[in-house]
């Protein structure tokens, strides 16, 4: 066996996938991903990840490898496609064969996704769906997990991804999985170990990768680690990485990795503390750090990341760490709320100094990214209105878990209408529904109208399609919520709301 197949240790050498050039100049077209299942690398025929040619379903096709090592065998002609091989979920990503196209930016593909077909299906799924979700406006030149991390991850091994395995409704592929990360662990441990070096971009986004993919996919390493252990680690690095940033002299294109990679942690991180957690967590101070180390001086522009302003973010890390702090006093060790609680004198004042800001916050103009090219009309009102959304979840958190007022409060009910209000304009389907997950969820679990939440319910479910693990548990959350009567924080165990 030949030294760079050496790492896998089963079957027969992989050929190198020679791309076709497609009529595009700006991609190299490799075939087809027909939605096969991957049954892991000690069964599944990995040459024939990747179909040669397809048609509508009702003529022959060619398959390479089809019919071998999990696939399913090859119908005769006239028998449809739809009920044989792909699983077809109505108006989902694999309701027709998906054209592999790569970007010619991204070539040459490292020997990893070039040699074989699996892992080259696996990448573009990444850049074709997973990475369109993961932002709330999707511009295809501008996107950073389109741009910025698959030029990363083809630089360096420790980047990919399992999220397709969600959206065929199987489980993970543990034993592959395990075998692209197997020497991630050490590499970060030796990284936040050694004081002296330097936290490089691409340590950092495979830890905030991990932490990521956790949350998406639980258990996809085989083995649990809770999402909030990865987002610790990558919390860490990034201090290390404003320190060193202090300290060092750095490119454009750095600057514009170190933005992105910013962004994404700062949405996992604060987020992640708005849903659960203790008062003793560490500090998302961090996040304040952020004007002091980044080019862009305007804190009212809607972050194509996150889906709400640079403000916005680091009000919500200020409300998340006093709403735990109160959760502690509020919540009894029995997970029922304390009726006799009322916050000290320095909660409520904190807390009226961050409505005030929250408000001042929603009252400024807002706008996209500047690197965000022709915003059309609607999707500029969606953005606007995702960022005013979070804002008047900042405030539910506020009213519900620091002032301890109840759901049916006029000061909560306030703000909850004020979501129904944005979410009505945000089209359903589409890449901002799945950015509205957190005030979707907030407004949920406190409207007291069977209607709204009927309504709620439906976008849950529409989010729910794109295969992403942490919206079914927060709906099944909410739902339980609703049938409890209880608050949602006491019944958190390891949901992800976001």
């Amino acid at each position: 066996m030949s030294q760079r197949h050496a790492q896998y240790n089963f079957g027969p050498p992989l050929p190198d996938l020679r791309p076709k050039e497609d009529v595009s100049e700006d991609a190299i077209f490799y075939g087809y991903d027909l939605g096969f299942r991957d049954a892991d690398i000690n069964q599944n025929n990995d040459l024939g990840a990747i179909s040669k040619t397809t048609s509508d379903g009702e003529s022959s096709m060619t398959v390479m490898g089809g019919g071998r090592g999990g696939f399913p065998p090859l119908q005769p002609r006239g028998i449809s496609l739809q009920s044989s091989i792909l699983p077809r979920m109505t108006g989902g990503y694999y309701d027709r064969p998906i054209l592999i196209r790569i970007p010619r930016n991204l070539e040459p593909l490292p020997s990893k996704l070039r040699d074989n077909p699996m892992n080259l299906l696996y990448f573009h799924h990444f850049l074709n769906h997973t990475a369109k979700i993961l932002v709330p406006y999707d511009d295809p030149s501008s996107n950073p997990f389109r741009t910025v991390l698959p030029q990363m991850a083809t630089r360096n091994d420790h980047l990919l991804t399992s999220h397709r395995a969600k959206l065929l409704r199987q489980r993970e592929p543990e034993m592959r999985i395990a075998l692209w990360v197997q020497d991630i662990f050490p590499v970060l441990r030796l990284a936040l170990g050694d004081r002296e070096q330097i936290i490089s971009n691409t340590s950092l986004a495979t830890a905030i990768m991990l932490a990521s993919l956790e949350i998406i996919s639980p258990t996809a390493f085989g083995y649990e680690i809770p999402w909030q252990t990865h987002l610790n680690l990558a919390r860490d690095l990034m201090r290390r990485r404003l320190a060193d940033l202090r300290k060092t002299s750095y490119s454009l294109e750095e600057d514009r990795v170190c933005s992105f990679l910013w962004s994404w942690l700062a949405y996992l991180d604060v987020l992640g503390s708005l849903s659960g957690g203790t008062g003793s967590e560490p500090s998302r101070s961090w996040v304040l750090e952020y004007t002091m180390y980044n080019n862009v001086d305007d804190k009212y522009e809607i972050d194509c990341i996150m889906g709400f302003t640079t403000n916005c973010v680091q009000l919500l890390a200020k409300v998340s760490e006093l709403a735990r702090h109160c959760d502690m006093q509020r919540i009894r060790s029995d997970g029922q709320a304390r009726p006799e609680w009322i916050p000290d004198t320095d909660c409520v004042r904190r807390a009226q100094q961050l409505e005030r800001e929250l408000m001042e916050s929603m009252t400024q103009p807002s706008h996209p990214c500047r690197h965000v090219q022709n915003v059309e009309a609607r999707d500029r009102q969606e953005m606007v209105l995702m960022n005013e959304a979070f804002h008047w979840a900042g405030m539910v958190h506020i009213h519900r878990r620091v002032f301890g007022k109840l759901s049916g409060h006029a000061d909560v009910q306030g703000p909850v209408q004020r979501i129904f209000s944005c979410m009505e304009y945000v089209r359903a389907g589409g890449t901002a529904e799945t950015g509205f997950l957190f005030p979707m969820f907030t407004a949920g679990c406190n409207t007291l109208n069977e209607d709204q939440r009927s309504r709620i319910l439906e976008r849950f479910r529409s989010v729910e399609g794109n295969g992403m693990t942490q919206v079914h548990k927060a709906r099944r959350l909410m739902e339980r919520v609703w049938m409890t009567g209880q608050p949602w924080e006491p019944l958190l165990c390891t949901e992800f709301i976001g």
